[in-house]
Protein backbone atom coordinates (compact mmCIF):
# COMPACT_ATOMS: atom_id res chain seq x y z
CA UNK A 1 0.00 0.00 0.00
CA UNK A 2 2.80 2.42 0.85
CA UNK A 3 4.44 2.08 -2.57
CA UNK A 4 1.12 2.28 -4.40
CA UNK A 5 -0.22 5.37 -2.64
CA UNK A 6 2.82 7.42 -1.61
CA UNK A 7 2.91 9.71 -4.65
CA UNK A 8 -0.79 10.33 -5.22
CA UNK A 9 -2.65 9.49 -1.99
CA UNK A 10 -0.10 9.83 0.82
CA UNK A 11 -2.74 9.79 3.57
CA UNK A 12 -3.14 6.08 2.88
CA UNK A 13 0.63 5.67 2.93
CA UNK A 14 0.79 7.50 6.26
CA UNK A 15 -1.78 5.24 7.88
CA UNK A 16 0.02 2.19 6.48
CA UNK A 17 3.32 3.37 7.98
CA UNK A 18 1.73 3.74 11.41
CA UNK A 19 0.24 0.25 11.09
CA UNK A 20 3.62 -1.06 9.93
CA UNK A 21 5.49 0.46 12.86
CA UNK A 22 3.04 -1.03 15.33
CA UNK A 23 3.20 -4.47 13.71
CA UNK A 24 6.99 -4.62 13.57
CA UNK A 25 7.27 -3.38 17.15
CA UNK A 26 5.25 -6.41 18.25
CA UNK A 27 7.48 -8.76 16.26
CA UNK A 28 10.77 -7.39 17.54
CA UNK A 29 9.52 -7.23 21.12
CA UNK A 30 8.78 -10.96 20.98
CA UNK A 31 11.72 -12.24 18.92
CA UNK A 32 14.43 -9.58 19.17
CA UNK A 33 16.34 -9.47 15.88
CA UNK A 34 13.92 -9.93 12.97
CA UNK A 35 13.58 -9.22 9.24
CA UNK A 36 12.59 -5.55 9.08
CA UNK A 37 14.34 -3.31 6.56
CA UNK A 38 14.28 -6.07 3.91
CA UNK A 39 10.95 -7.59 4.96
CA UNK A 40 7.86 -7.41 2.74
CA UNK A 41 10.05 -7.03 -0.35
CA UNK A 42 9.04 -10.14 -2.24
CA UNK A 43 8.08 -7.85 -5.14
CA UNK A 44 11.80 -7.08 -5.41
CA UNK A 45 12.73 -10.77 -5.20
CA UNK A 46 13.91 -10.48 -1.60
CA UNK A 47 12.69 -13.80 -0.24
CA UNK A 48 15.37 -14.36 2.38
CA UNK A 49 15.65 -11.01 4.18
CA UNK A 50 18.42 -10.28 6.62
CA UNK A 51 17.70 -9.95 10.32
CA UNK A 52 18.10 -6.44 11.72
CA UNK A 53 19.10 -6.00 15.34
CA UNK A 54 16.42 -4.86 17.74
CA UNK A 55 18.56 -1.86 18.65
CA UNK A 56 18.70 -0.79 15.01
CA UNK A 57 14.96 -1.36 14.57
CA UNK A 58 14.15 0.96 17.45
CA UNK A 59 16.93 3.53 16.96
CA UNK A 60 17.76 3.24 13.26
CA UNK A 61 21.05 2.70 11.49
CA UNK A 62 21.79 5.00 8.58
CA UNK A 63 24.78 3.00 7.38
CA UNK A 64 22.67 -0.13 7.08
CA UNK A 65 19.67 1.79 5.68
CA UNK A 66 17.45 0.89 8.63
CA UNK A 67 14.77 3.41 9.51
CA UNK A 68 13.89 3.56 13.19
CA UNK A 69 10.38 2.78 14.35
CA UNK A 70 10.23 6.31 15.73
CA UNK A 71 11.05 7.82 12.35
CA UNK A 72 8.64 5.49 10.56
CA UNK A 73 5.79 6.76 12.73
CA UNK A 74 6.84 10.38 12.33
CA UNK A 75 7.07 9.98 8.56
CA UNK A 76 3.60 8.46 8.54
CA UNK A 77 2.21 11.34 10.58
CA UNK A 78 3.77 13.83 8.16
CA UNK A 79 2.10 12.02 5.25
CA UNK A 80 -1.29 12.59 6.86
CA UNK A 81 -0.93 16.34 6.22
CA UNK A 82 -0.23 15.95 2.51
CA UNK A 83 -2.73 16.44 -0.30
CA UNK A 84 -4.28 13.14 -1.38
CA UNK A 85 -6.32 12.25 -4.44
CA UNK A 86 -8.00 9.48 -2.46
CA UNK A 87 -8.88 9.75 1.20
CA UNK A 88 -9.96 7.00 3.56
CA UNK A 89 -13.49 6.89 4.90
CA UNK A 90 -15.63 3.84 5.60
CA UNK A 91 -12.73 1.64 4.47
CA UNK A 92 -10.82 2.79 7.56
CA UNK A 93 -12.24 0.38 10.14
CA UNK A 94 -10.56 2.11 13.08
CA UNK A 95 -10.97 5.88 12.72
CA UNK A 96 -13.15 6.23 9.60
CA UNK A 97 -10.60 8.44 7.86
CA UNK A 98 -10.15 10.94 10.71
CA UNK A 99 -6.49 11.89 10.26
CA UNK A 100 -6.45 13.84 13.51
CA UNK A 101 -7.16 10.61 15.37
CA UNK A 102 -4.44 8.82 13.44
CA UNK A 103 -2.01 11.54 14.51
CA UNK A 104 -3.02 11.01 18.11
CA UNK A 105 -2.38 7.30 17.68
CA UNK A 106 1.00 8.03 16.09
CA UNK A 107 2.07 10.09 19.08
CA UNK A 108 0.79 7.42 21.46
CA UNK A 109 2.87 4.81 19.65
CA UNK A 110 5.88 7.06 20.16
CA UNK A 111 5.10 7.01 23.89
CA UNK A 112 4.80 3.22 23.80
CA UNK A 113 8.09 2.80 21.93
CA UNK A 114 9.84 5.26 24.24
CA UNK A 115 8.78 3.51 27.43
CA UNK A 116 9.79 0.20 25.86
CA UNK A 117 13.42 1.32 25.49
CA UNK A 118 13.49 3.46 28.63
CA UNK A 119 15.58 1.06 30.72
CA UNK A 120 18.35 0.85 28.11
CA UNK A 121 18.02 4.30 26.48
CA UNK A 122 16.57 6.59 29.17
CA UNK A 123 17.75 9.85 27.59
CA UNK A 124 16.28 9.00 24.20
CA UNK A 125 13.07 7.82 25.84
CA UNK A 126 12.71 11.02 27.85
CA UNK A 127 13.36 13.17 24.79
CA UNK A 128 10.72 11.35 22.72
CA UNK A 129 8.12 11.55 25.48
CA UNK A 130 8.81 15.22 26.12
CA UNK A 131 8.30 16.00 22.43
CA UNK A 132 5.00 14.14 22.35
CA UNK A 133 3.76 15.99 25.42
CA UNK A 134 4.52 19.27 23.64
CA UNK A 135 2.98 18.21 20.32
CA UNK A 136 -0.04 20.10 19.05
CA UNK A 137 -1.30 16.84 17.54
CA UNK A 138 -2.02 15.42 20.98
CA UNK A 139 -2.25 11.73 21.87
CA UNK A 140 -4.88 9.19 22.87
CA UNK A 141 -6.39 10.76 25.99
CA UNK A 142 -9.95 9.49 25.86
CA UNK A 143 -11.40 5.98 25.66
CA UNK A 144 -13.23 7.01 22.49
CA UNK A 145 -9.84 7.41 20.79
CA UNK A 146 -8.57 3.91 21.52
CA UNK A 147 -6.91 2.00 18.70
CA UNK A 148 -9.03 -1.13 18.53
CA UNK A 149 -10.23 -3.53 15.86
CA UNK A 150 -13.97 -4.04 15.57
CA UNK A 151 -15.63 -7.40 14.98
CA UNK A 152 -19.11 -8.77 14.31
CA UNK A 153 -21.34 -11.49 15.72
CA UNK A 154 -21.48 -13.80 12.70
CA UNK A 155 -19.07 -16.64 12.05
CA UNK A 156 -15.99 -15.48 10.20
CA UNK A 157 -16.26 -11.95 11.55
CA UNK A 158 -16.08 -12.66 15.26
CA UNK A 159 -13.53 -11.51 17.80
CA UNK A 160 -10.70 -14.09 17.71
CA UNK A 161 -10.81 -14.62 21.48
CA UNK A 162 -14.45 -15.60 21.12
CA UNK A 163 -13.97 -17.65 17.96
CA UNK A 164 -11.04 -19.62 19.35
CA UNK A 165 -11.82 -19.91 23.06
CA UNK A 166 -15.62 -20.01 23.06
CA UNK A 167 -16.61 -21.51 19.71
CA UNK A 168 -13.73 -23.69 18.48
CA UNK A 169 -12.09 -24.87 21.71
CA UNK A 170 -14.48 -24.13 24.55
CA UNK A 171 -12.79 -26.48 27.02
CA UNK A 172 -9.29 -25.00 26.69
CA UNK A 173 -9.61 -21.81 28.65
CA UNK A 174 -10.65 -20.64 32.10
CA UNK A 175 -9.78 -17.96 34.60
CA UNK A 176 -6.33 -18.21 36.18
CA UNK A 177 -6.53 -18.69 39.93
CA UNK A 178 -3.64 -16.29 40.39
CA UNK A 179 -5.31 -13.53 38.43
CA UNK A 180 -8.59 -14.16 40.23
CA UNK A 181 -6.83 -13.94 43.60
CA UNK A 182 -5.30 -10.59 42.65
CA UNK A 183 -8.60 -9.10 41.51
CA UNK A 184 -10.41 -10.35 44.61
CA UNK A 185 -7.64 -9.12 46.92
CA UNK A 186 -8.11 -5.65 45.43
CA UNK A 187 -11.92 -6.02 45.52
CA UNK A 188 -11.75 -5.08 41.87
CA UNK A 189 -15.18 -4.75 40.22
CA UNK A 190 -13.72 -5.40 36.78
CA UNK A 191 -13.63 -9.12 37.46
CA UNK A 192 -17.34 -9.36 36.62
CA UNK A 193 -16.72 -7.65 33.27
CA UNK A 194 -13.57 -9.58 32.44
CA UNK A 195 -14.90 -13.07 33.29
CA UNK A 196 -18.12 -15.04 33.52
CA UNK A 197 -19.43 -16.67 36.72
CA UNK A 198 -21.91 -19.35 35.66
CA UNK A 199 -22.25 -20.71 39.22
CA UNK A 200 -22.40 -17.30 40.84
CA UNK A 201 -18.75 -17.70 41.85
CA UNK A 202 -15.57 -17.12 39.86
CA UNK A 203 -14.30 -20.63 39.19
CA UNK A 204 -10.61 -20.78 38.30
CA UNK A 205 -7.66 -23.16 38.05
CA UNK A 206 -4.08 -22.72 39.17
CA UNK A 207 -1.62 -22.29 36.31
CA UNK A 208 -0.14 -25.68 35.43
CA UNK A 209 -1.88 -27.63 38.18
CA UNK A 210 -2.40 -31.37 37.76
CA UNK A 211 -5.56 -33.20 38.59
CA UNK A 212 -9.08 -32.71 37.39
CA UNK A 213 -10.03 -29.22 36.29
CA UNK A 214 -13.43 -27.78 37.21
CA UNK A 215 -16.32 -29.03 35.12
CA UNK A 216 -16.60 -27.18 31.84
CA UNK A 217 -20.05 -25.76 32.60
CA UNK A 218 -18.83 -24.17 35.84
CA UNK A 219 -15.69 -22.47 34.54
CA UNK A 220 -15.19 -18.73 34.46
CA UNK A 221 -14.24 -17.75 30.92
CA UNK A 222 -13.67 -14.45 29.15
CA UNK A 223 -16.64 -12.13 29.70
CA UNK A 224 -18.44 -9.57 27.60
CA UNK A 225 -15.69 -6.95 27.88
CA UNK A 226 -13.32 -9.24 26.02
CA UNK A 227 -15.61 -11.17 23.70
CA UNK A 228 -18.98 -9.46 23.59
CA UNK A 229 -22.14 -11.55 23.82
CA UNK A 230 -21.57 -13.26 20.45
CA UNK A 231 -18.04 -12.27 19.46
CA UNK A 232 -18.64 -8.60 18.64
CA UNK A 233 -16.27 -7.06 21.22
CA UNK A 234 -13.30 -5.14 19.79
CA UNK A 235 -9.71 -6.19 20.35
CA UNK A 236 -7.99 -3.38 22.26
CA UNK A 237 -4.49 -2.69 20.94
CA UNK A 238 -3.40 0.80 22.08
CA UNK A 239 -5.59 2.41 24.69
CA UNK A 240 -6.15 5.51 26.77
CA UNK A 241 -5.49 3.62 30.00
CA UNK A 242 -2.24 2.29 28.56
CA UNK A 243 -1.14 5.83 27.70
CA UNK A 244 -1.93 7.04 31.25
CA UNK A 245 0.10 4.24 32.83
CA UNK A 246 2.99 4.91 30.43
CA UNK A 247 3.09 8.56 31.43
CA UNK A 248 2.78 7.69 35.12
CA UNK A 249 5.78 5.39 34.83
CA UNK A 250 7.75 7.91 32.77
CA UNK A 251 7.11 10.76 35.21
CA UNK A 252 8.49 8.60 38.00
CA UNK A 253 11.37 6.82 36.28
CA UNK A 254 12.45 9.45 33.71
CA UNK A 255 11.29 12.71 35.27
CA UNK A 256 8.97 13.65 32.41
CA UNK A 257 6.17 16.15 33.00
CA UNK A 258 3.04 15.02 34.77
CA UNK A 259 1.66 14.21 38.20
CA UNK A 260 2.46 10.54 38.78
CA UNK A 261 -0.40 9.95 41.21
CA UNK A 262 -2.99 11.63 39.00
CA UNK A 263 -1.80 9.70 35.95
CA UNK A 264 -1.94 6.45 37.92
CA UNK A 265 -5.51 7.16 38.98
CA UNK A 266 -6.38 8.18 35.44
CA UNK A 267 -5.20 4.81 34.12
CA UNK A 268 -7.25 2.85 36.64
CA UNK A 269 -10.32 5.01 36.08
CA UNK A 270 -10.06 4.79 32.27
CA UNK A 271 -9.79 1.00 32.43
CA UNK A 272 -12.74 0.64 34.79
CA UNK A 273 -14.94 2.90 32.70
CA UNK A 274 -13.96 1.09 29.51
CA UNK A 275 -14.81 -2.26 31.08
CA UNK A 276 -18.35 -1.04 31.76
CA UNK A 277 -18.14 0.05 35.41
CA UNK A 278 -20.26 3.18 35.94
CA UNK A 279 -18.61 6.46 36.91
CA UNK A 280 -20.53 6.38 40.21
CA UNK A 281 -19.23 2.93 41.03
CA UNK A 282 -15.69 3.90 40.05
CA UNK A 283 -15.85 6.86 42.41
CA UNK A 284 -17.15 4.59 45.17
CA UNK A 285 -14.33 2.13 44.57
CA UNK A 286 -11.70 4.85 44.82
CA UNK A 287 -13.21 6.11 48.06
CA UNK A 288 -13.42 2.64 49.61
CA UNK A 289 -9.98 1.41 48.50
CA UNK A 290 -7.43 4.21 49.02
CA UNK A 291 -4.58 1.72 49.54
CA UNK A 292 -5.13 0.31 46.05
CA UNK A 293 -5.36 3.63 44.21
CA UNK A 294 -2.67 5.55 46.13
CA UNK A 295 1.00 5.19 45.24
CA UNK A 296 3.28 4.70 48.23
CA UNK A 297 6.74 3.52 49.21
CA UNK A 298 9.93 3.65 47.17
CA UNK A 299 10.00 4.48 43.47
CA UNK A 300 10.43 0.77 42.76
CA UNK A 301 7.36 -0.05 44.84
CA UNK A 302 5.37 2.65 43.06
CA UNK A 303 6.37 1.29 39.66
CA UNK A 304 5.26 -2.13 40.85
CA UNK A 305 1.86 -0.62 41.70
CA UNK A 306 1.63 1.12 38.32
CA UNK A 307 2.55 -1.97 36.33
CA UNK A 308 0.32 -4.25 38.41
CA UNK A 309 -2.67 -2.07 37.58
CA UNK A 310 -1.55 -1.91 33.95
CA UNK A 311 -1.28 -5.73 33.96
CA UNK A 312 -4.87 -5.97 35.19
CA UNK A 313 -6.13 -3.43 32.67
CA UNK A 314 -4.37 -5.19 29.80
CA UNK A 315 -6.33 -8.43 30.28
CA UNK A 316 -6.78 -9.89 26.81
CA UNK A 317 -3.58 -8.25 25.57
CA UNK A 318 -0.90 -10.44 27.07
CA UNK A 319 1.80 -9.03 24.81
CA UNK A 320 1.81 -5.69 26.62
CA UNK A 321 1.84 -7.38 30.03
CA UNK A 322 4.74 -9.60 28.89
CA UNK A 323 6.69 -6.55 27.76
CA UNK A 324 6.22 -4.70 31.04
CA UNK A 325 7.13 -7.74 33.12
CA UNK A 326 10.33 -8.21 31.13
CA UNK A 327 11.27 -4.54 31.46
CA UNK A 328 10.89 -4.32 35.25
CA UNK A 329 10.03 -7.75 36.64
CA UNK A 330 6.66 -6.36 37.79
CA UNK A 331 4.26 -7.61 38.82
CA UNK A 332 6.13 -10.41 40.57
CA UNK A 333 5.08 -13.63 38.87
CA UNK A 334 5.73 -17.24 39.76
CA UNK A 335 6.18 -19.74 36.98
CA UNK A 336 3.38 -22.17 36.28
CA UNK A 337 3.22 -25.34 38.33
CA UNK A 338 4.81 -28.37 36.66
CA UNK A 339 6.21 -26.13 33.94
CA UNK A 340 8.07 -27.79 31.08
CA UNK A 341 9.46 -26.61 27.78
CA UNK A 342 11.67 -23.61 27.22
CA UNK A 343 15.42 -23.75 27.69
CA UNK A 344 15.71 -23.50 31.46
CA UNK A 345 13.59 -23.56 34.58
CA UNK A 346 12.53 -19.92 34.37
CA UNK A 347 9.69 -18.03 32.72
CA UNK A 348 10.76 -17.40 29.09
CA UNK A 349 11.83 -13.85 28.24
CA UNK A 350 11.51 -14.20 24.47
CA UNK A 351 10.00 -16.48 21.84
CA UNK A 352 12.18 -18.95 19.90
CA UNK A 353 12.42 -18.51 16.14
CA UNK A 354 9.89 -20.73 14.32
CA UNK A 355 11.48 -23.77 12.74
CA UNK A 356 9.87 -22.93 9.38
CA UNK A 357 11.70 -19.58 9.37
CA UNK A 358 14.98 -21.31 10.17
CA UNK A 359 14.42 -23.81 7.38
CA UNK A 360 13.45 -21.28 4.71
CA UNK A 361 15.75 -18.35 5.51
CA UNK A 362 19.48 -18.99 6.10
CA UNK A 363 19.74 -15.60 7.80
CA UNK A 364 17.70 -16.90 10.72
CA UNK A 365 20.21 -18.53 13.10
CA UNK A 366 20.02 -22.24 13.84
CA UNK A 367 20.09 -22.82 16.72
CA UNK A 368 18.53 -19.52 17.67
CA UNK A 369 18.68 -17.61 20.94
CA UNK A 370 17.51 -19.50 24.01
CA UNK A 371 14.25 -18.53 25.67
CA UNK A 372 16.20 -17.22 28.68
CA UNK A 373 18.34 -14.84 26.56
CA UNK A 374 17.04 -11.28 26.92
CA UNK A 375 16.22 -8.99 24.03
CA UNK A 376 18.13 -5.71 23.72
CA UNK A 377 15.78 -3.48 25.71
CA UNK A 378 15.32 -6.02 28.52
CA UNK A 379 18.01 -5.11 31.04
CA UNK A 380 16.36 -6.26 34.27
Amino acid sequence: MIDNTQSTSPVYAGIAKIYKAYGFSILTDLWGDIPYSQALRGDNNVFQPRLDSQKDIYLGNTGSQIQSLFDLVKEGMADLDKTSVLKPGADDVVYAGDVKKWKRLGNTLLLKFAIQISRVQPDRAKDEITKVLASADGYVNDNALDFQVVYGSVAGAQNPLYAFNIVNRPDDQMLSQRFRDTLQLYKDPRISKFFTSPTGQFVSFNNGATGAAPASATRSRYGVYLTGVSGEAPIKLVTNFQRAFILAEASLSLGTAGDTQKLFEEGIRASMLKSGISATDVDAYFKANPDVVTLKGTNSQKINQILTQKWIANVGNGLEAFNDWRRWGFPRLDKALNANGGDDANIPVRLPYPSLEQQSNPNVPTPGPKTFERVWWDVD
